[in-house]
């Protein structure tokens, strides 16, 4: 006997009398809007009970208020995303693209959980040989490990980030420092020293050319995820220009000694080397550098 007709029965009905229903059998009795208001009452007390959130969007399924229940799926799947359940996130997206196969960002919010995901993976595996290499305390409250999920937090929505792997992640964060410089500092003076490229964690830096009049003048900025100094260290090329921070900045610092470092440990650097050089900053300012000449 189905639900629906077992509680309809003569024989439930005294039973009926003594209990409350639950959602579920609501449902069962196309009772929807009884059910829609247990549900709010009860997550009004309970807010994250996922499950009565995944129960509330049926209901409104049922009640044929599509914004609703698409907007209760998308809480379900913006929870467990943060809580790292990536795999039910994909599921609930599953169902809500069966629901509402029109629904076009469906597929691009799956290619972000896979990404998250991906990124969950790179980072905890990276922490994880930090740690082994001793280049991170174990401690949760270690100032190191603190330092390393910051940097993480700044650099994870960067095309750097998305453009290493999590092997070569590890590598660079060995070989490379934290480096933070105060309001208007200069990075490098245009010149040959230092000799090392930086990636800027937080901040921003400005790289300064002079005109025919003598004027200090700004060439580019760059910001958080872009790497400056890439042909000084690898090809021993000159500064073109000289370069400031536009307001309190973190760096991540690869000079040579740690450049010898990150190639003699790595069994093949030739990607990671790409991903560091191929941003091409220091050519944008050479040009703007030499259009003021002209």
């Amino acid at each position: 006997m189905a639900l629906k007709d077992w509680l309809r029965s003569p024989r439930s009905g005294k039973e009926r009398e003594e209990r409350e229903y639950t959602p579920d059998e609501l449902m069962a009795l196309e009772r929807y809007e009884e059910a829609k208001a247990m549900l709010v009452e009860r997550l009004r007390y309970q807010p994250k009970d996922l499950n009565a959130h995944l129960k509330l969007a049926d209901v409104y399924h049922c009640l044929q208020e599509p914004e609703s229940c698409k907007q209760e799926l998308l809480y379900v799947v913006g929870a467990y995303a943060e809580d790292g359940f990536y795999d039910k996130a994909r599921a609930v997206l599953t169902k809500m693209n069966r629901l509402f196969p029109e629904q076009i960002d469906v597929e691009q919010k799956m290619a972000a959980l896979k990404r998250a995901k991906r990124l969950e993976y790179d980072r905890d595996k990276t922490r994880r040989a930090l740690i082994s290499h001793g280049r991170l305390d174990d401690a949760a409250t270690g100032r190191m490990t603190v330092e390393f999920e910051m940097v993480w937090k700044r650099l994870v929505n960067t095309t750097f980030v998305d453009q290493i792997s999590s092997a070569d992640l590890t590598h660079f964060f060995e070989s490379a420092r934290l480096k933070r410089l105060r309001p208007k500092e200069l990075v490098a003076q245009r010149g040959p020293v230092p000799r090392a490229l930086y990636l800027i964690v937080e901040g921003s830096i400005e790289a300064r050319g002079v005109d025919r009049q003598r004027h200090e003048i700004s060439l580019r900025s760059f910001g958080v995820g872009d790497i400056v100094g890439d042909t000084v260290l690898f090809d021993e090329r000159t500064w073109p220009a000289n370069y400031y921070c536009d307001e309190a900045a973190l760096l991540l610092e690869l000079d040579a000694e740690g450049a010898k470092k990150l190639v003699d440990s790595h069994p093949d650097p030739s990607g990671l080397l790409n991903v560091l050089r191929g941003q091409g900053n220091d050519s944008t300012v050479e040009r703007a550098v030499d259009h003021l000449s002209r």
